[in-house]
């Protein structure tokens, strides 16, 4: 009898998942601190921008959560999705765009889901 255990291949859905928040993370901080950029920010408030990097960064430990496969990423990227779907609202900022990839990203999850831990 063989004890070894498999460890569970992460999808490569879930890995473009976790790419796609790489970049994504880099370009909310190029174009936060691009001065270009810094008039809407500036223009949104010192509290968008805040909001905005908080917002990224918590994207990102989602899609490392994600690639090791923890419900709990998947959780936290659903409130995640809700809540800037709420600031896009309150701010006038949102449209079909804001919600389409981030809502097919809780759904590739959610097809995984029972392969998470």
């Amino acid at each position: 009898m063989n004890n070894t255990t498999e460890k569970q291949k992460t999808p490569s859905s879930i890995r473009l998942i976790g790419i796609y928040s790489i970049y994504y993370l880099g370009f909310i901080f190029w174009n936060t601190f691009n001065p270009s950029f810094s008039l809407t920010v500036q223009r949104l408030g010192l509290g968008f921008t805040i909001y905005l990097l908080l917002s990224a960064l918590l994207l990102f430990l989602c899609a490392i959560g994600l690639w090791f496969m923890k419900k709990w990423a998947l959780y936290a990227y659903a409130g995640l999705l809700v809540i800037n779907q709420i600031v896009g609202l309150i701010l006038g900022r949102w449209n079909i765009g804001s919600l389409l990839i981030p809502a097919i990203f809780a759904y590739i999850g959610y097809r995984n889901f029972s392969k998470m831990s």
